[in-house]
């Protein structure tokens, strides 16, 4: 357990736990992802329509190295997903800091962050929803890696055959579509999906 690391719920919830496996690092390094005293709320409405305060994140520090894999582990509502969605902004934090090396992001804009974009990827809990039904899975993957410009079409064409080996799949899953594939299958592609612009973190929820 990594002592660093402070989580608080409450509630009826457990506060979720952080296991840590670390590669050998230099103490003087800038942390690949820092997260500092965040803090999250929800509102939503009880059986009886009045409108309750859920606190998914409650000062919430945490600092992940580069190279290092971290296990969070928590029972459903503990806010573990919510504190993945809110390192790659997918949810705005209500109070505290994300750090990206060193560098601040909660508060860029669009434009600013849209370049660190393809660093910070995510496997979601259900890969059925988090695909475009329209999509191909070859065309899911590539539009993933629309942000990398130091591959050309072609080369970027060929990483979705590797891509797709890398997880096991064969190269005929490229043309199928999100519904043709069983679960299992699809969380792969998803993998594939966020290896795709080779990214320096991914929270796998």
């Amino acid at each position: 357990t990594v002592e660093r690391f402070s989580f608080t719920s409450t509630g009826v919830h457990q506060p979720a736990q952080l296991h840590s496996h670390k590669a050998p690092l230099q103490t003087d390094t800038v942390p690949l992802i820092r997260v500092d005293s965040a803090v999250k709320t929800f509102t939503a409405r009880s059986r009886s329509l009045r409108r309750v305060k859920m606190i998914a994140l409650n000062n919430v520090s945490l600092e992940i190295n580069r190279g290092e894999t971290v296990g969070l582990v928590g029972e459903s509502g503990s806010g573990k997903s919510t504190l993945g969605r809110s390192i790659l902004r997918l949810t705005t934090l209500d109070a505290g800091k994300i750090l990206y090396e060193g560098q601040e992001i909660q508060h860029l804009s669009e434009s600013q962050f849209r370049p660190l974009r393809r660093k910070l990827q995510m496997v979601f809990q259900n890969p059925l929803t988090s695909f475009n039904p329209m999509m191909t899975i070859e065309a899911a993957l590539l539009d993933s890696m629309r942000l990398v410009t130091e591959l050309s079409p072609s080369e970027k064409k060929q990483r979705v055959f590797q891509l797709l080996d890398q997880v096991e799949l064969s190269e005929r899953f490229a043309k199928l579509y999100p519904y043709e594939m069983s679960g299992g299958q699809l969380q792969r592609a998803a993998l594939a999906r966020a290896l795709a612009p080779d990214p320096d973190f991914i929270f796998l929820d």
